[in-house]
């Protein structure tokens, strides 16, 4: 599944949404107050893929941030495949498995982004 510039857009705000709900859910609970995240940030690392084989792309958060959301980004007609696009197993980052469909267009570049949230208001 490969992510073009035109839905990436919704993607990202669909978790930016989906967050804010979160947040606001856990400040009607009875037993607390409403917390949210100080500082949110976006992290995008851009590689160049340029054989079939599957090459990993990571976007890590900064530390002391947990992440949020995030994605993959490849050109609308880029011949690349995401074989997949998922959250690190310890949510503190993004990361991807891609490879080039064609090898003979040269490298393609994909960016990986990872949205990430540290430290909570009181």
């Amino acid at each position: 599944m490969s992510f073009s510039s035109k839905t990436l857009k919704p993607v990202l705000a669909s978790v930016l949404l989906a967050a804010a709900f979160t947040f606001a859910w856990v400040g009607s609970s009875p037993a607390g107050s409403y917390q949210a995240p100080l500082s949110v940030t976006a992290v995008t690392e851009t590689t160049a893929v340029s054989s079939e084989d599957a090459v990993r792309v990571d976007a890590r958060c900064p530390a002391g941030s947990v992440a949020t959301g995030g994605g993959v980004r490849v050109g609308a007609d880029s011949p690349v495949l995401v074989e997949s696009d998922s959250p690190a197993r310890d949510a503190r980052g993004w990361d991807a498995q891609v490879a080039s469909l064609d090898e003979e267009e040269g490298p393609q570049r994909v960016k990986v982004t990872v949205l990430c949230a540290r430290g909570v208001a009181r």
